[in-house]
């Protein structure tokens, strides 16, 4: 009855074993192949994960205090970005407005050359109807 169990216990530890090994080998094989023949997917996965992350970020650092410490590199290194585009977008929102700015002058100088010709032909124009009449 022993030699039962115990053949028992051993065959079932075996196959869980097994299965385990079996898994982690499957898994690995899958990463190697994602990894060499489709880089692409693998960086849309890793993208698709940092952004579930951060995404959760509060909702993970609730979960226990050395997660929340753990994340703290992360949360700093967020910060720093959020303030890096904001003043890439104030850079290039100035630099945007500079050639705007510019041609609106230019359009402002444009406008106000024709309506003053405008307004010479049009008081020539009553100069000489006044002569005529």
């Amino acid at each position: 009855m022993f030699e039962l169990i115990f053949s028992f216990l051993g065959s079932t530890i075996e196959s869980v074993w097994s299965l385990s090994t079996s898994t982690l080998g499957l898994a690995f094989g899958l990463l190697i192949h994602l990894h060499t023949e489709m880089p692409r997917l693998e960086g849309a996965l890793i993208a698709t994960g940092i952004y579930w992350f951060l995404q959760n970020r509060e909702w993970l650092e609730k979960r226990h205090p050395l997660i929340k410490k753990a994340l703290y590199p992360i949360s700093l290194l967020q910060g720093l970005a959020k303030k890096a585009l904001s003043k890439l977008w104030g850079v290039t929102t100035s630099w945007l407005k500079m050639p705007a700015n510019f041609v609106l002058r230019l359009l402002g100088k444009a406008s106000s050359a024709v309506k003053g010709g405008w307004d010479k032909l049009i008081s020539l124009v009553k100069r000489t109807d006044n002569k005529l009449g």
